[in-house]
């Protein structure tokens, strides 16, 4: 039987937040873009420690997600309502022979997004080019770094390239709902009750739909424009910035495709994902 932790992984830039957003206006009924539920626990250091009693500043990062594992496991041992908890990590074998999370921890909601279009979005959220970024997105062994002082704010993620990030959650065997991005955009009412179906809760169609116009797009650039966005990089762009699709398709190169398609190809066309910038229904 599955822990009680429900998941929410994606490789950066790909609607995770948008998300959490909709469900914390289900579980709230308001949003606070700071204080969304699914917080991004594993990067954090003094939640590290606490639940630990372990100073995460003294690991290697093979020990670091080992430790993660286990408080994952931890967190999945809780008899409650599902513990939402975001990741941008694959999903790692570890040196130990486990992964990082595994049915016994629980339930994972798998969001994408073209790679076109995460390729434009993450090069305005971090204020790199779009060639690096394309780049980074076929490295097996990327890492979003964070540096700090002699204690980092937030821990660094080994969430590898797009394409392995995404096969290292589907290939698991881990129960796993796939969300694009472009179907929440079509559908948010839809997605957001496939969800909170898929986690093991219940809400009426009123409540999703209230929750769907509490957290739009729209409302969530608001917020943000009055009260900042506190995980926005010092030097990047803003956090719900368009909310659209295709931009990928009419701002990035044909080098640029070209060399997302050769790194990303076999998964984008699982996911419906054509070399125009589309995306078609999942075959």
């Amino acid at each position: 039987m599955s822990g009680s932790v429900c998941l929410l992984a994606s490789y950066p830039k790909s609607g995770n937040t948008w998300l959490r957003a909709m469900l914390t206006a289900c579980l709230r009924q308001r949003v606070d873009i700071n204080q969304l539920v699914g917080e991004n626990v594993l990067i954090h250091p003094d939640w590290i420690e606490n639940e630990s009693g372990i100073d995460p500043a003294v690991l290697s990062l093979e020990q670091l997600n080992e430790l993660r594992a286990r408080l994952l496991m931890e967190l999945g041992r809780t008899p409650s309502r599902p513990t939402f908890v975001k990741t941008h990590s694959s999903n790692l074998e570890l040196a130990s022979g486990r992964y990082l999370f595994t049915e016994a921890t629980g339930k994972v909601v798998l969001v994408v997004r073209h790679p076109f279009d995460v390729a434009v979005s993450y090069s305005h959220f971090i204020s790199r080019p779009c060639e690096a970024i394309v780049d980074t997105m076929g490295r097996a062994e990327a890492l979003i770094d964070r540096p700090g002082n002699t204690r980092p704010q937030r821990l660094p993620e080994s969430m590898g390239s797009w394409a392995g990030n995404f096969r290292s959650w589907t290939d698991r065997g881990q129960p796993t709902l796939i969300v694009r991005y472009e179907d929440m955009l079509n559908d948010p009412a839809g997605i957001l009750s496939s969800v909170v179906e898929f986690a093991g809760l219940a809400f009426t169609d009123e409540a999703i739909e209230q929750a769907v116009a509490g957290a739009s797009f729209e409302r969530l650039q608001q917020l943000e424009e009055k009260g900042g966005f506190r995980q926005r990089p010092a030097t990047g762009g803003r956090m719900f910035r368009q909310g659209r699709k295709g931009a990928g398709r009419s701002s990035l190169d044909t080098a640029l495709k070209d060399h997302i398609v050769e790194s990303c190809g076999s998964v984008m066309e699982s996911l419906g994902y054509t070399t125009s910038g589309e995306a078609e229904p999942i075959p």
